[in-house]
C-alpha cells in the first residue's frame, strides 16, 4: 500500500516546469555558485529503483534546472554520506535521458561520473547505442563529502519539437551499489521505458531556422595491415550535417573512415553464425533509429556494415559519398539513406560498384503503437538488385509488448522470415511468448544481419519476484519456461526449464536454472537433464566495490554433428573486476570442454581477455586490453593493443590505438595486423 501511494502521488506531479532565463551564460566549473541556481527549477524527490524499489535514498541528491536563449542546464549537488566521491571508473554517475520528440520511445541519454568521465548514447526503443556522439558540455567538481555537476546540453546539438519533453535523471552509487530516479518503476518486474518518463515543459527550446554542422576527419595510419606494409598513411574524409528547424536533417558524407580505430572487441566464436559488432563511423551512427525496426532486439533489416566492408583479403571497399535525410512529425517518420561504393579486384573476387539505397516510412496513429515499412536494397553494378523488406507493428506501454516483424528476401530464396513477441505484467506475474522463424535458405542479401538461417524457436516464460527483505536475501524470483526450437540442419529440441534468482542484501546476484530437454529425432537417446549457475557481484560489497567475481558454470547433453557421438557439454567462465582509484583492471577466462560418448574429454578451448582501464584528469581514458582464444594448451592467436582517448568537448575528440593481432602459422606467429592509427574530429556549427 506504501508502494502504491509513492507512485500515486509521483504520477499526480507529471509535468515539471523550467524556468526561462534571458541572456543569460553560466560558465561550466562544476561549482552550482550562480545566482541563477538559487530561482532554477528545484527537484529533491528522486526514489530508490535498487536495489529496494521505491524507498527513501540511501544519499540526498539536489537538481536544479533553467533554460536560456542557448539551451538548458542542469545542475546536481550530490551527498556522499561518511565517504568520499568514487572517481574510478565505475564510481558514482549521473545520467540524463531527454526524450526531445516526446514520442515515448526513443531518448538521448548524458552522463558523467564523478571523475569527470562523460558519455553518451542514444536510446532506441530501450537499447542503448553507445556509438552516436552529441554536443554537449559537463564538469564536475568534488569535496570530502559531496560532488557537484553542472552540465549544458545547447538546443543546436538536438532534434525535438517545443512544448513538452519526456525526462528522466538517474543517480548511481559506486560500483552500482544503488540507484535512485526521477521517474521510479521496478527493475525486478519491469523494464526501463522511455514512456514512463516524467514531463518538463520546453517552451523556450527555440533552434535557429537552419543549423549547419562542419566535421572533417583524419587517419593517420602507420604499420602493416593484412600484408600491406606503409611506413604512412593518411586519410581525409569529412561529415555535413544540416538540420531545418526541429525535424527535417539531411547529412552527406564523403570517404568516410571506417572507424577502425575503436577495434572491434574478440569474442570467441563456437557456434554456426557470425558475430554482431556494432557500428562506429560517425556518419552511419548518427539517427540510426530512423533507419531500424523498433522494439528490444529487432530484426535487422539493415546492418550499415554492409556497406564498405572487408574483403576476404582484408581490403576494405572504398566509400565515394553518402548522403541520408530523415523527416519526423507527429504522426509520420521519412527516412533516406543512399551509398556509393568504389569498384575493387580482390584476390578472391571482383566487387562491382554498388549503390545502396535504404528507406523507412513509420506511421503513429496513438502515442503507444506505430508502423513501419523498412526496405534495404544494394544495386550492384550490371547485376539484379538484392535486398530486404521489412514490415513491423510495435505496442508498447507500461504493461503490454506486442512486437510483429516480417522480413522479405527479394532474390535468393524469396523466403519471409517472421519474429512475434508479446509480454504482458498482470499484478505480480510477466509473462512473455515468442515466436522466430527463419527459412533454411533465407539471405539478409549483404545488407541486413539476419544470421539464423533455419531458426525456428518458440518460447514460453511466467515469472513472478517475491520481496522477501529478511535473512539477508531482498528478491526471490522464480520462473518457469518451456522452449520448442531447432536450428540449421538439426532436428527440433523440447525443453522445460525452471529459474530460480536471488539478489541478497549484499547484492550478490545468484540464479540457478534446472531443466529436461528432449531430442525428437533421437527419442529416449537424447534426452538430457540442464543445469546452470551463475554468481554475480560476489565480494562487490565486502570489499566496498574494489573487487568483484562473476562465475558461471552450464552443463547438457549434446551430439556433435560433426563428429558424430552423443556426448556432454559443459561451459565454464570467471570474470574478476579490480576497482584501484582511477584504475580498473577486468580479466576473465571462458572455458568450453566437449566430452564424447565414453565420457572422455574430447576438446578444449579457453578464451582469455584482459583489459586495463586508466581514466585520467581532463578527459583522458586510456585502455590496454590483451585476448587470445586457447585450444589443446596452444595459443594460435592474440591480440593486444593501446586505445587513447581525448573528449575535448562534445562532438570534438582526439582517439589513438596501436592495435597487433598475430596469428600462429607452422609453429610461429605473423602479424596480420600491426598498425598505429590516430584519428582527430572536430565539429563546427554555423546557425542561420
Amino acid at each position: 500500500m506504501f508502494k502504491f501511494f509513492i507512485l500515486l502521488i509521483f504520477n499526480l506531479i507529471d509535468t515539471i516546469n523550467v524556468p526561462y532565463f534571458k541572456n543569460v551564460r553560466v560558465s561550466l566549473d562544476g561549482r552550482l555558485n550562480e545566482i541563477y541556481y538559487k530561482t532554477a527549477c528545484k527537484i529533491t524527490n528522486l526514489i530508490e529503483t535498487y536495489p529496494v524499489p521505491f524507498q527513501t535514498p540511501p544519499e540526498s541528491t539536489v537538481i536544479y534546472l533553467f533554460q536560456t536563449d542557448e539551451g538548458l542546464y542542469l545542475g546536481f549537488h550530490c551527498i556522499t554520506k561518511n565517504r568520499k566521491p568514487d572517481k574510478s571508473v565505475t564510481g558514482d554517475e549521473i545520467l540524463i535521458f531527454l526524450d526531445t520528440d516526446f514520442d515515448r520511445e526513443n531518448a538521448y541519454m548524458f552522463g558523467i561520473g564523478a571523475n569527470g568521465e562523460k558519455k553518451d548514447a542514444r536510446v532506441i526503443g530501450g537499447v542503448f547505442d553507445y556509438s552516436e556522439d552529441f554536443l554537449w558540455n559537463g564538469e564536475v567538481y568534488c569535496a570530502d563529502n559531496y560532488y557537484e555537476a553542472e552540465i549544458f546540453i545547447p538546443w543546436k546539438g538536438l532534434i525535438g519539437k517545443k512544448g513538452k519533453w519526456g525526462i528522466d535523471i538517474v543517480r548511481k552509487g559506486p560500483g552500482h551499489t544503488y540507484e535512485v530516479r526521477l521517474s521510479p518503476f521496478d527493475p525486478k518486474k519491469d523494464k526501463f521505458h522511455v514512456s514512463r518518463f516524467k514531463v518538463i515543459k520546453m517552451i523556450n527550446f527555440k533552434p535557429k531556422a537552419i543549423t549547419l554542422e562542419l566535421q572533417p576527419i583524419l587517419l593517420l595510419h602507420h604499420g602493416e595491415d593484412f600484408g600491406e606494409k606503409y611506413n604512412y598513411k593518411y586519410d581525409i574524409g569529412f561529415n555535413t550535417y544540416l538540420k531545418f528547424k526541429k525535424n527535417l536533417k539531411i547529412a552527406f558524407t564523403y570517404n568516410p573512415d571506417f572507424g577502425d580505430v575503436e577495434a572491434d572487441p574478440f569474442r570467441l566464436n563456437l557456434t554456426k553464425y557470425p558475430l554482431y559488432y556494432a557500428e562506429t563511423r560517425p556518419f552511419f551512427t548518427e539517427g540510426s533509429e530512423f533507419f531500424k525496426l523498433s522494439g528490444f532486439y529487432p530484426l535487422k533489416v539493415f546492418y550499415s556494415r554492409q556497406i564498405g566492408k572487408t574483403t576476404l583479403s582484408g581490403k576494405i571497399i572504398p566509400i565515394l559519398f553518402a548522403e541520408k535525410f530523415f523527416i519526423k512529425s507527429n504522426y509520420i517518420e521519412f527516412s533516406l539513406l543512399h551509398a556509393q561504393t568504389e569498384e575493387i579486384q580482390d584476390i578472391y573476387e571482383k566487387v562491382p560498384q554498388t549503390h545502396f539505397i535504404v528507406n523507412k516510412i513509420k506511421f503513429i496513429p496513438e502515442k503507444n503503437i506505430s508502423m513501419s515499412v523498412l526496405t534495404a536494397y544494394r544495386f550492384p553494378s550490371r547485376e539484379k538488385p538484392k535486398g530486404l523488406i521489412g514490415t513491423q507493428i510495435f505496442y508498447n506501454d507500461s504493461l503490454t509488448t506486442l512486437d510483429i516483424e516480417g522480413v522479405f528476401d527479394n532474390h535468393v530464396s524469396h523466403d519471409f522470415a517472421q519474429k512475434i513477441k508479446f509480454i504482458k505484467i498482470i499484478k505480480k506475474f510477466r509473462i512473455s511468448t515468442s515466436l522466430l522463424s527463419i527459412p533454411d535458405s533465407f539471405s539478409d542479401n549483404e545488407v541486413g544481419f539476419i544470421p539464423w538461417k533455419g531458426e525456428k524457436d518458440l518460447n514460453f516464460e511466467i515469472s513472478s519476484p517475491v520481496f522477501i527483505n529478511k535473512k539477508g536475501i531482498l528478491y526471490i524470483t522464480p520462473s518457469l519456461g518451456l522452449d520448442y526450437f531447432k536450428e540449421l540442419g538439426e532436428p527440433y529440441v523440447f525443453n522445460t526449464y525452471s529459474r530460480i534468482n536471488l539478489t541478497f542484501k549484499n547484492l550478490t546476484f545468484l540464479s540457478f536454472t534446472g531443466g529436461y530437454g528432449k531430442n525428437f529425432e533421437m527419442g529416449k537417446k537424447f534426452e538430457t537433464p540442464i543445469i546452470s549457475l551463475y554468481i554475480g557481484n560476489l565480494l562487490k560489497k565486502m570489499t566496498k566495490n574494489k573487487f568483484t567475481l562473476y562465475l558461471s558454470a552450464y552443463c547438457k547433453k549434446i551430439y556433435n554433428y560433426q563428429r558424430n557421438y552423443i556426448g556432454f557439454l559443459n561451459t565454464n567462465s570467471i570474470e574478476a573486476l579490480l576497482n584501484i582509484k582511477n584504475l580498473t583492471i577486468i580479466t576473465g577466462i571462458y572455458q568450453w570442454n566437449e566430452f564424447n560418448n565414453e565420457n572422455k574429454l574430447d576438446v578444449t578451448t579457453y578464451s582469455w581477455h584482459s583489459k586495463l582501464i586508466l581514466s585520467l584528469p581532463y578527459r583522458v581514458s586510456i585502455y590496454f586490453y590483451c585476448d587470445a582464444p586457447i585450444r589443446d594448451s596452444k595459443i594460435n592467436q592474440e591480440r593486444i593493443g593501446i586505445f587513447f582517448s581525448y573528449n575535448i568537448s562534445g562532438k570534438n575528440y582526439i582517439k589513438a590505438i596501436y592495435n597487433d593481432y598475430r596469428i600462429k602459422n607452422n609453429g610461429s606467429f605473423y602479424p596480420l595486423i600491426r598498425k598505429g592509427t590516430i584519428k582527430i574530429i572536430n565539429s563546427t556549427f554555423f546557425e542561420i
